[in-house]
């Protein structure tokens, strides 16, 4: 996906809300909120599979922001799959889980989008129907 110019992403902004984050559903609602779901697929498909790792990661992310770097829709979605196993069990396992719900949810999300804009389509056709009489 190519953009010409690129989202400026506020990372102060997003630590502060990853913080006051207390259940897992409100982390997987921030990060859906961060980005479109295109750059989330593709971001949370880059996220390690080892928890030490993703901690580490997370770790330079959040201090790299608050020291003033850009940050990227790739430090957002680390920061996010860190706090998502903070709130759960820290297990290779769950961290795979959260990259298979974030996957999941996308994949929901187009479909309602899809269902909508197909209910949408057949509102209007009823309506010109009705106003040709």
């Amino acid at each position: 996906m190519n953009k010409d110019v690129k989202e400026r992403v506020n990372g102060k902004a997003f630590i502060d809300a990853l913080d006051k984050c207390q259940t897992t559903n409100e982390v997987f609602d921030l990060l859906s909120d961060s980005m479109d779901r295109e750059t989330l697929k593709d971001r949370v498909g880059h996220i390690n599979d080892s928890v030490l790792i993703n901690n580490l990661m997370a770790q330079k992310a959040r201090v790299n922001i608050q020291s003033g770097f850009r940050a990227s829709h790739g430090d957002l979605a680390i920061m996010a799959a860190h706090k998502y196993c903070t709130l759960t069990e820290k297990s290779d396992a769950k961290l795979k889980d959260f990259k298979e719900t974030v996957q999941l949810k996308i994949k929901k999300d187009i479909l309602l989008a899809n269902r909508d804009k197909y209910r949408a389509s057949k509102t209007s056709t009823m309506v010109d129907n009705s106003n040709q009489m």
